[in-house]
């Protein structure tokens, strides 16, 4: 699987949706968490992109995973703020702000 999503963002380096998808998988498969991250930063530096959000949020989830606390916290705090700002994603920050209190409870010595 991983051959065949480098091979699809070769062709498209600059699709944010295929950018973000990669991202995603390799995410929730708990796989190439740096390429995830790498991918992710760059569909959310597009601050025109629909996805820049929830890009962001992703990304914090990336940087929790490989121990990249104070990142992942800051990440979800600009998530937060730009969804909070965006129209129909005012469910999304409230997620991604009992997301953030869940995981600094977890972190938690």
């Amino acid at each position: 699987m991983d051959k065949k999503i480098e091979e699809a963002l070769a062709k498209n380096p600059n699709n944010t949706m295929a950018m973000f998808e990669a991202a995603d998988y390799y995410l929730q498969s708990g796989r190439n968490l740096e390429k995830s991250l790498e991918l992710f930063q760059k569909v959310s530096a597009d601050k025109t992109n629909q996805l820049v959000a929830i890009a962001i949020w992703r990304r914090g989830q990336v940087e929790w995973k490989l121990g990249k606390k104070d990142a992942a916290m800051k990440s979800f705090d600009e998530a937060a703020d730009m969804a909070k700002n965006a129209k129909g994603f005012e469910a999304v920050a409230k997620e991604i702000a009992a997301m953030k209190a869940s995981l600094q409870e977890k972190g938690k010595p």
